[in-house]
């Protein structure tokens, strides 16, 4: 039987801790949230493994240490309301509900958003939800955010997005991934509109 504590930790230490990520709070999300939880059965046994998992319906969760990035560059905070956007079954919803105050996590897949939903509830996570929507509109009825983190890769933010960052929020996402273009990494601060 697999010791998921002890490979979550190892997670940690191996995967985020070496990849510069410093941010305790951070960090201390990664410790405490269970993956395992957020795959399909038949992947917990690699739910820790340092790549994207597929979670069903064509759609990946982020390898850990990429989302930890992202999150250490957002600076997230506890006054925060975030927008998760790609949430899939809602793992970097989880993981940014401890660090925020609110946040919604939104997928276009329905099956997906209910069973992250039931993970959420498992947790007894109260101050996360997620809803289903088009990924491109983002969450307008629960803006404006100080955190918006596009949980995957894209070619263009649309600005629907920008528009509902508050000001001071930030965005970060990995853009590229179109075969002439290679991605990275972004980061996006709004400030006077």
């Amino acid at each position: 039987m697999i010791d998921f504590i002890k490979a979550r930790l190892n997670m940690v230490e191996s995967q985020i801790r070496t990849n510069k990520v410093t941010d305790d709070g951070v960090i201390a999300a990664f410790e405490t949230t269970p993956r395992e939880i957020f795959v399909p059965r038949a992947k917990r046994g690699i739910a820790y493994v340092d790549e994207a998992l597929e979670i069903g319906a064509g759609r990946y969760m982020l390898e850990p240490m990429v989302l930890a990035r992202l999150l250490q560059a957002a600076l997230p905070a506890k006054g925060d309301l975030a927008l998760d956007i790609g949430c899939g079954t809602g793992y970097a919803t989880a993981i940014l509900s401890k660090m925020v105050s609110t946040v919604v996590g939104i997928d276009v897949e329905k099956d997906l958003v209910e069973r992250g939903n039931a993970c959420l509830s498992e947790l007894v996570i109260e101050n996360a939800a997620l809803v289903d929507g088009a990924l491109t509109d983002g969450y307008s009825k629960g803006g404006p955010y100080n955190v918006i983190l596009i949980n995957g890769a894209v070619e263009e933010i649309p600005q629907v997005l920008f528009d509902q960052l508050a000001d001071g929020g930030r965005l970060v996402t990995v853009e590229g991934g179109a075969s002439n273009r290679p991605c990275l990494a972004m980061l996006y601060e709004k400030y006077d509109g």
